[in-house]
């Protein structure tokens, strides 16, 4: 009989609770989440991640206007990131609760952190293509919708580790953690609204008037509260800013 060849040995599986666990097993990573183990390594990990990941975003698209406000916009979106997981968290235990979870407040919190890793490694993995637009590109309005576009997948495959819990029967359905990750692109919308410009440079201080006293400095004009959906619409129809190339009296 000819020589039968022995199939190749299973791969050796991804260390628990690693980021690469998280992206090639997240009903296993789910699963570690229900068994309670290492809970602490695991929010912190990812939350570095998800801090990192939209930094890096944040951080090719403010090259869209010089390396400095790149800078400026990575330090924006870490905060982001952050800020809004932070605010979230009351209604990520709530929506988790209403949808049958059957895990502690730290597992809970782990899981809504797993999510939000997950997609800010994808936006980390689709910054080098905002970064070619940013660069070459003259429309803050086609970066913004760009920037959007890309964000789509990202938060699309962030509901994996919900997914996973509810195979783990950590909780039995996952319709409440996708409406809080709804609720978390809405806050985090909002805050970049807050936060803004993104893709200019912060305005410089006003000079101080004759009416002010002698070496004072011009208080800063606060900014216009605006909803999400309006800077949006006014970042597209912005115009170009001016370059040595499109002003008036260029040739």
């Amino acid at each position: 009989m000819p020589d039968t060849i022995p199939p190749p040995p299973p791969p050796a599986p991804e260390p628990a609770g690693s980021l690469s666990e998280l992206l090639k097993a997240p009903d296993r990573y789910a699963l570690g989440i229900v068994g309670g183990g290492n809970l602490a390594t695991r929010v912190a990990v990812a939350l570095a991640a998800a801090a990192a990941g939209a930094a890096l975003f944040f951080f090719a698209s403010g090259f869209f206007a010089g390396w400095q406000t790149a800078l400026l916009d990575a330090a924006k979106g870490a905060g982001i990131a952050l800020f809004a997981f932070a605010l979230c968290l009351p209604s990520l235990y709530v929506f988790s609760c209403v949808s049958g979870a059957t895990l502690r407040a730290a597992q809970i919190v782990a899981a809504g952190a797993a999510c939000l890793a997950t997609a800010g490694l994808l936006l980390a993995a689709l910054a080098p293509v905002l970064w070619l637009f940013a660069v070459s590109s003259s429309s803050p309005g086609f970066v913004t919708a760009l920037a959007a576009v890309l964000a789509v997948p990202a938060m699309w495959f962030a509901v994996r580790p919900a997914l996973g819990l509810v195979r783990a029967g950590g909780v039995r359905s996952a319709a409440g953690l996708r409406l809080w990750l709804a609720v978390l692109v809405v806050v985090a919308l909002q805050t970049v609204t807050l936060l803004r410009p993104m893709l200019a440079a912060p305005s410089p201080e006003p000079e101080p008037t004759p009416f002010d006293a002698p070496g004072a400095k011009a208080a800063p004009a606060a900014p216009e509260k605006m909803f999400f959906l309006e800077h949006f619409v006014r970042t597209l129809d912005a115009p170009p800013p001016l370059t040595a190339y499109n002003t008036p009296n260029h040739p």
